[in-house]
This record gives C-alpha cells, sequence and structure tokens, in this order.
C-alpha cells in the first residue's frame, strides 16, 4: 500500500504528517490572529473566508462522492444524493453557511460549533470515512480538508469569544441535532438513502453500538455541556457582559 494512502488503520505516515501539518496551522494560525487581528471586522472577514472556503471543500467532497456512487451502483444513488447524509458533513455545510453569513453570537453556533469539533476532531484522528482513498483524490483531499477547515472555524470563534458559552442554550444543541436526525430519516425513508446520519448502522465499525446515533446523541450533548463548563472557566464568566469583544 502506498504511504500516500490513508486506509481504515490511523496513523499512517502520511496521516501522522497531516495531524502535524494541522496542529501547525492551528496554533500558528491562532498566533497570527491573536497578534494581528485588532478590530471585528477584519475578524469578520478571516472567518467569512473560511467559511466559503469550507463551504466549497464540503459541497465538492459530496459532489465527488455522489458521481463516483451513482457511476458504482446505478438506481440507488441520484443526483439528489449530495445532499448531506453524515454528521460531520451536515455541521460542515451549515458551519460554512453561517460563516459566511457570520454574525456574533448567533444561537446556531451552539450547535454547529460543538457538533463540528467534536466530530472534527474525530474524524481527523480517526479517518475510517477514506476507506483506500488516497489524499490525491478528489473525496480524499475535500473529506480531509472540511474537517480540518471546520475545526479551524471552531478554534477561530472560540479563542476569540465569538460565542458567548451558556448552559441555558444546550438547547440549540439539542434542537439542532434532533433537525439533523430529521434529515437523515427524511433521506432513509423519502429520498431512499442507502445510508444517512448513522439512523441505519453504527457510526464506526470497531466501536459497535456505542457508536449508533442514541449514543452520540447522548454523548455530544454531555460533552456539550463539559465543554460550556471548561470555557465558562477560562472565559472567566457567570454572565455575558464579562466577555470582552474585539473593538
Amino acid at each position: 500500500m502506498s504511504l500516500l494512502v490513508i486506509s481504515d488503520a490511523p496513523f499512517s505516515l502520511a496521516h501522522i504528517i497531516y495531524l502535524i501539518i494541522n496542529l501547525i496551522w492551528f496554533i500558528l494560525g491562532t498566533i497570527l490572529i491573536k497578534k494581528y487581528v485588532k478590530n471585528q471586522k477584519t475578524l469578520d472577514l478571516i472567518i467569512r473566508i473560511s467559511g466559503l472556503l469550507l463551504l466549497i471543500c464540503v459541497s465538492t467532497m459530496r459532489i465527488g462522492e455522489t458521481i463516483h456512487f451513482m457511476n458504482k451502483e446505478p438506481g440507488v444513488y441520484h443526483w439528489y444524493s449530495v445532499l448531506p447524509n453524515s454528521f460531520c458533513s451536515f455541521a460542515s455545510f451549515f458551519l460554512g453557511i453561517f460563516s459566511i453569513f457570520y454574525k456574533k453570537d448567533n444561537i446556531v453556533f451552539h450547535f454547529l460549533i460543538y457538533i463540528a469539533l467534536i466530530g472534527g476532531l474525530i474524524a481527523t484522528v480517526f479517518p475510517e470515512y477514506l476507506g483506500e482513498d488516497g489524499f490525491f483524490s478528489l473525496v480524499g483531499i475535500t473529506a480531509l480538508l472540511h474537517h480540518s477547515l471546520s475545526i479551524w472555524i471552531c478554534i477561530i470563534l472560540l479563542v476569540n469569544k465569538q460565542i458567548t458559552p451558556e448552559y441555558k442554550k444546550i438547547f440549540a444543541f439539542i434542537i439542532g441535532f434532533g433537525i439533523m436526525l430529521l434529515l437523515g430519516a427524511f433521506e432513509l425513508f423519502v429520498l431512499k438513502y442507502p445510508t444517512s446520519m448513522n439512523l441505519d448502522k453504527p457510526l464506526s465499525r470497531a466501536a459497535g453500538i456505542i457508536s449508533s446515533w442514541y449514543f452520540i446523541y447522548l454523548g455530544s450533548t454531555l460533552l456539550t455541556l463539559l465543554f460550556i463548563f471548561i470555557l465558562r472557566k477560562i472565559y472567566k464568566l457567570p454572565n455575558k457582559d464579562e466577555i470582552k469583544p474585539l473593538e
């Protein structure tokens, strides 16, 4: 097997190199933004450009994946199969859109940030979704990049205190996840997708039932509450007024 292929088993040489590149990108990018970005307008522009790149990557991945499976399994996949059918593609698609039309502390980010960050980190470290796709396949590179870009946008928003972490806003996560599952059900039972949002099978072959949608729903909700607790400690809240926005 080529070293430029990420197989189901993570931590191949190529995978490790990609993780290192991501780490450098996230750390260096954060330092540069904190040092040189002094106003909200410039930060908004960075977020919007990042959102545009994210939307391009996730859309390209879905289009490429749909074309591939339409050729491989005609009659099973159709043009409308391009709609997001996984937690990560859903999160990246809408994170991209709402970042392009960025508004600080928009309620949708209280869902999208957490699901994109949790999903993006897991998918980047354990890239089972790539199968035998290499770095230089259309689906492979855009799949990797949309996860990385979603993490990057989450880092920008969190490090620069663009959302106010509040326990009462956990409803945004619960409702947002529910909408995502409803889309999955629509895709499965109306559009006849072979698979969607892991409603029909666990997310990970290795993890089995604990990666089923209901475990993911409960687990990610609890993780989000933990993130909120940690962020409130870091931001030294207890109230919204203590977040100091960029001028």
